[in-house]
């Protein structure tokens, strides 16, 4: 038999609230934790949640954490485009007037191209783990 946590007054089975204190009675640990995923979510915290249906909320939740991933490496792809087309945007003002000026911006250009480049290929790795990860969710839902 369970006890009360707050008055020690032994629980009936079953009991959501102590007949004593009143004091709401701590659940089972499967719903402890689905409580604490449900609020992670900023959902309302339901009754009961059955295994079945905590185990489906974790899915759901790592689907969304996947579906982040992948909306973050495709951001990842477009700013590192966008970095590596900076010196061309540059050299097509044609501002350069001397020599050292051409020389500075060919150093820009080189580290505009791979700071871009390794940018590209951070986000087309993020977003390639995330698609991967959300079709395999997906196969579990």
């Amino acid at each position: 038999m369970p006890f009360c946590t707050k008055c020690g007054n032994e629980l009936p089975e079953g009991a959501r609230f102590c007949p004593r204190c009143g004091s709401e009675v701590a659940r089972a640990s499967v719903s402890e934790g689905a409580e604490e995923l449900v609020r992670g979510a900023g959902l309302q915290t339901p009754p009961e949640l059955s295994p079945a249906n905590y185990e489906k909320l974790k899915l759901k939740l790592k689907l969304k954490s996947a579906s982040r991933k992948k909306k973050w490496g495709v951001a990842g792809i477009a700013i590192g485009l966008l970095i590596m087309l900076t010196p061309t945007i540059f050299l097509a003002m044609d501002n350069v007037k001397t020599i050292e000026q051409l020389t500075t911006l060919a150093y820009l250009a080189k580290l505009c191209i791979i700071i871009g480049g390794l940018m590209l290929i951070f986000g087309i790795g993020y977003s390639t783990y995330g698609s991967r990860r959300e079709k395999k969710i997906r196969e579990k839902l």
